[in-house]
């Protein structure tokens, strides 16, 4: 009896959690409907203002009350709130930034400085933005603000060493207060030595060895985001050949060249220069970071072709051409010279102007090197009831979004009743890793293609930076099956990108500020990548044929 009287309140409670939880709901639904679709900033303060009373647990409400006070104008109320967002949410440079931005409209420009340099502090990437931004046309002509993009007071611009040293100088600053951990494969005394050597000989070396010597400060961070990019056009501008190489399984190939050298396209390479092909690739990862192995072959080719740092490694003297050895059809050695030219001239080279080693093929392209202007696309394949979907980027684009990517390849894999699903990642430089969770949410929601006899995920040396995070998902959260070679990351990795532009010469420094642990989040992962079960390596004569030796063995198990 007694349990029976007290059934009505427990009922009564009941209710009134559902309906709270409803009414919770439908206020989460108006705020965020007047935040995004009406841009009703004062409507949207009001709803997030309630939010946040219900849950001052959660930042986003936070963060958006704050941004539409901002954006309302209420600028006092948006610090208010932005500061409250620095104690529980993700991101303290952008709150940081929109604290200083509101302090400048509100034409305090103490606080405005004051709270830009802690945005800086929290590793606030978009350097480029920020020195653009009108928010801060109020401390623009500040020493502080300057000295933030290495703008020297005292310096006489007219003395290029001067100049030269005052870059250097802003490297090391921003590396140390931006960087991850710059000290992750070299050791302070390392950087220390190299830094004090350029800086020593600067006067007497000339501009083509400072950037060189920039190349290789950046490339001791030791992973493959950091980097000092080579100029590409200008007086300054970095030489290239006119020829693009590539490491098969049985070595340096010409991979590709424009028509005047088309007859070199498909032959392996011997030396350049004075240099065996064998002795300059071992050289070449001084001049740029790499996360393993994998990265480093794919990335030494471009090295391999620039005649500045040919020209560094001792194989070259000059930086107008370069003396080839290759093998002639009968394996012997056959030497041809190659012109080069400024960077920013081999973007300028027309497609139709270049000859690629499976251009003499007359079997079809395979898949993965077809489309290769699109981010992501799939193809049906009736006959293997199997899909193939090719990734190259993790991106939103003015056609698509990836949501929409892969909403519609699920769609088809379900009007379709399709069995199989081929991934192909081995193409992937990266991305947006916010946007992984849209495929994996959907694979997980797919248990008959989310089976090893189904599904078979495509890796390599371009699999890089968001796309190893979406690795080591589908490797922890499904069964996929990986063929290819290693990936060209780690599974955990030092990544994102700050780009900044050094204060004199306008040279690209790039430096990675995010640590990034994918899969199962294991600090303790070491791994050098993340390796295919299923070791499949492309030769030159599998790619001269147009023949993919890796969907040749995927097709075998259907």
């Amino acid at each position: 009896m007694k349990a029976i009287k007290f059934l009505p309140v427990f009922l009564v409670l009941i209710i009134c959690q559902v309906l709270f939880a409803q009414t919770n709901t439908e206020l989460i639904d108006k705020a965020y409907n007047a935040y995004y679709q009406g841009k009703n900033w004062t409507k949207a303060s009001e709803l997030f203002s309630e939010l946040k009373k219900l849950n001052p647990t959660y930042p986003d409400y936070i963060v958006r009350l704050a941004f539409a006070y901002y954006r309302n104008h209420e600028y006092e109320k948006a610090i208010s709130a932005l500061k409250d967002a620095l104690e529980i949410g993700p991101w303290p440079d952008i709150y940081c930034n929109y604290i200083a931005a509101s302090y400048a409209r509100l034409k305090k420009p103490d606080e405005a400085m004051h709270w830009l340099q802690k945005c800086i502090e929290a590793g606030w990437p978009k350097y480029l933005s920020l020195k653009k931004d009108k928010d801060f046309d109020l401390i623009r002509n500040r020493p502080e603000f300057k000295k933030i993009f290495g703008i020297k007071e005292n310096i006489d611009t007219t003395n290029a060493a001067q100049r030269w040293r005052a870059d250097l100088e802003f490297i090391m600053e921003k590396m140390k207060l931006l960087h991850y951990n710059m000290y992750n494969t070299n050791s302070p005394g390392v950087w220390n030595a190299l830094y004090s050597k350029t800086y020593k000989h600067i006067p007497e070396m000339s501009s083509e060895k400072i950037i060189l010597n920039f190349m290789e400060l950046a490339a001791l961070a030791g992973e493959g985001h950091t980097k000092v990019l080579p100029p590409e056009s200008g007086p300054m501008a970095f030489h290239s050949l006119p020829i693009e190489l590539y490491y098969f399984k049985d070595g340096f190939f010409i991979k590709k060249a424009i028509k005047k050298y088309k007859d070199l396209v498909g032959k392996k390479v011997i030396s350049i220069g004075s240099k065996s092909i064998n002795e300059l690739f071992k050289k070449c990862f001084v001049y740029r970071g790499h996360d393993n192995k994998m990265h480093y072959i794919k990335m030494a080719p471009r090295y391999l072709v620039m005649m500045e740092t040919l020209k560094d490694m001792g194989a070259v003297n000059g930086l107008d051409k370069v003396n080839f050895e290759v093998e002639d059809n009968n394996g012997k050695g056959k030497d041809e010279t190659i012109e080069a030219v400024t960077m920013n001239k081999i973007d300028d080279i027309p497609e139709e102007e270049w000859v690629s080693m499976n251009s003499f093929s007359t079997n079809p392209l395979p898949l993965y090197l077809r489309n290769s202007g699109k981010d992501f696309w799939f193809e049906y394949l009736p006959e293997e009831s199997l899909i193939y979907a090719h990734i190259h980027y993790i991106v939103n684009n003015d056609n698509m979004r990836f949501s929409g990517f892969v909403d519609s390849l699920f769609n088809t894999i379900d009007r379709q009743h399709i069995k199989n699903l081929v991934l192909d990642l081995r193409n992937c430089g990266g991305g947006n890793s916010g946007y992984n969770k849209y495929l994996i949410a959907a694979l997980l929601q797919h248990p008959s293609i989310n089976q090893e006899e189904h599904f078979y995920t495509i890796i390599g040396r371009e699999t890089f930076s968001a796309a190893i995070n979406l690795v080591t998902n589908l490797e922890y959260r499904t069964n996929a099956v990986f063929v290819g070679e290693p990936t060209g990351s780690k599974p955990d990795f030092i990544g994102e990108s700050s780009v900044l532009k050094l204060p004199y010469s306008d040279l690209y420094l790039v430096i990675s500020n995010r640590y990034h642990q994918g899969g199962a989040n294991n600090s303790l992962d070491k791994r050098p990548w993340v390796a295919p079960s299923i070791l499949i390596q492309l030769n030159s004569k599998k790619y001269a044929e147009n023949d993919d030796p890796v969907m040749d063995f995927i097709l075998t198990r259907f």
